[in-house]
């Protein structure tokens, strides 16, 4: 019963852990540079190297670069996760996005968007560039034709790219005009300062309004990332985080008791073992008891033959037991 009733509250917990898990893990583009390094094993190496410094400065920043190797084959490589995301939403994005990228190898590089985060890595610092000839949108099938739509963009997408410098290169938006809402996020790599990121950002203004009337557009650039949609896909980053650490003392409480369970069952097994090689005669002892009991019994029935012979009369018929004077 302990054991089922377990395995439910694990159930429950894996179960509350995918419904907050929507990280944004689609991948929207990946793009490849098209020279070949010299020593791709040394360079893999490198980039492999590069991941697990990245990885605590990623969950601790959601942002990290750093490079190694030596030229022409040194890699820089820098990553950037959506500020609306949690720390382990973004450790989960980061997982994902450096183990595609590495599809580019033997290449210089490349990049890949997820719609939750962004990794680069080329054989030569980019981390200051704005825009590239690398940039691109992407834009949805779905198309909304009313005029409302294309209004209330052209008055979000402005405002929001003004307000994004201001508020750490990042800013959600949303914005409704006669029942048509559109959500709207612009966000800048960290790396650039307030000027480069207007700068971004108004080009990618002009490449996402390429996507008009399509219901989703968004604009991959070398320095920054902005989308609209007609559905709200943006995160709360602090109900996320209490949202995981709800989640994580649930989780806590489930693995201490179930350890404590199989401490208590282990120790009294191994008590139980302990004391029966501490005791081992003491089940044999018991039958020997019994067996000086039933031998102590048998004495009393043991006569002697003489004394048998006078109490039947020589064995007379008349005394056989059922039929002679023992009746």
């Amino acid at each position: 019963m302990a054991g089922a009733a377990l395995l439910i509250i694990f159930s429950l917990i894996v179960i509350s852990v995918r419904s907050y898990a929507d990280t944004r893990l689609d991948l929207v583009a990946r793009s490849c540079e098209t020279t070949t390094v010299l020593n791709k094993d040394d360079y893999l190496k490198n980039y492999e190297s590069i991941l697990q410094k990245m990885e605590p400065e990623m969950y601790r920043n959601k942002f990290a670069f750093n490079e190694a190797g030596k030229p022409p084959d040194k890699i820089y490589v820098l990553s950037q996760c959506m500020n609306d995301l949690s720390s382990v939403e973004c450790a989960q994005c980061f997982a994902r996005i450096s183990n595609i990228l590495p599809a580019c190898f033997p290449t210089t590089g490349g990049r890949v968007y997820l719609d939750g985060c962004f990794i680069r890595a080329n054989n030569y610092s980019f981390y200051r560039e704005v825009t590239a000839n690398g940039d691109i949108n992407r834009c949805s099938d779905d198309v909304d034709t009313n005029e409302d739509f294309k209004m209330v963009l052209r008055d979000m997408l402005p405002r929001m790219v003004r307000k994004a410098p201001d508020k750490k290169g990042f800013a959600l938006f949303q914005e409704s005009r006669n029942g048509t809402t559109v959500h709207g996020m612009a966000q800048c790599w960290k790396i650039l300062d307030k000027e480069m990121c207007s700068s971004c950002l108004a080009d990618a203004v002009d490449l996402v309004f390429r996507c008009v009337p399509s219901k989703e557009g968004r604009a991959l650039n070398a320095g920054c990332f902005l989308r609209y949609s007609t559905y709200d896909f943006g995160h709360d980053a602090n109900a996320s985080a209490v949202r995981y650490a709800i989640i994580s003392f649930i989780i806590y409480i489930f693995l201490t008791a179930v350890v404590c369970t199989l401490a208590v069952a282990i120790g009294l097994r191994l008590g139980k073992m302990a004391y029966k090689q501490m005791n081992p005669r003491r089940e044999w002892k018991g039958k020997e008891v019994d067996l000086a009991a039933l031998d102590q019994a048998m004495k009393f029935l043991q006569f002697k033959f003489s004394t048998l012979e006078k109490a039947t009369d020589c064995f007379n018929e008349a005394n056989k037991l059922g039929s002679g004077g023992y009746v």
